[in-house]
């Protein structure tokens, strides 16, 4: 019996994406095991499973968007290097190191925690990308195509801390307040 936590279907730049392994970072409960995000959706079709915070499709963006912001802030003014340019920079690295300890950490509840980290991180770069537009760091072009990444990862991680949520209320026993996220022993 397949039993989704979220029945919303969000919408990637190339469709929908398979609505039998949950959608865009959403987890979906299959006999006994968490399916969590997409990542590479080919071979989580063969197996089923995420073996590594890797395949999180969350993660993926956010590493994607690490890249984006180094490669714009690249060309601030030197007066900015250990200011805006260090700022937004190490908000942005925040958000997939979050994801990538919390996965660590092997509790959900500890797990929620630091995707809470990683969505207050989304927070702070999408201000500091205000404030690079509003300085004229930054073309709109520029603003409006790291503003959607953000946005896009902004919502992949409000999903997945929601998912998981409802997997902890619904799954743990009564008294018991934390439930492993995956069984790393083979």
């Amino acid at each position: 019996t397949k039993k989704s936590c979220n029945t919303k279907i969000l919408k990637s730049h190339s469709g929908i994406i398979n609505k039998s392994l949950g959608t865009w970072g959403l987890a979906t409960w299959e006999i006994g095991t968490w399916k969590i995000g997409t990542g590479d959706l080919k071979s989580l079709q063969k197996t089923g499973k995420i073996s590594s915070y890797k395949d999180l499709d969350v993660w993926q963006r956010a590493i994607s968007l690490v890249t984006d912001i180094y490669k714009i802030t690249g060309s601030f003014p030197r007066e900015e290097l250990f200011g805006l340019t260090s700022q937004i920079r190490r908000a942005t690295c925040s958000v997939p190191l979050n994801i990538a300890e919390g996965w660590g950490r092997e509790s959900t509840k500890s797990y929620i925690q630091f995707l809470k980290i990683s969505r207050g991180s989304i927070l702070e770069v999408e201000t500091c990308l205000l404030i690079c537009k509003n300085l004229n760091y930054i073309s709109l072009d520029e603003y409006i195509k790291i503003d959607s990444q953000i946005e896009i990862v902004s919502k992949m991680l409000n999903a997945l801390i929601k998912s998981l949520k409802n997997r902890l209320n619904e799954s743990a026993p009564s008294g018991y307040s934390q439930v492993p996220i995956h069984n790393n022993k083979t």
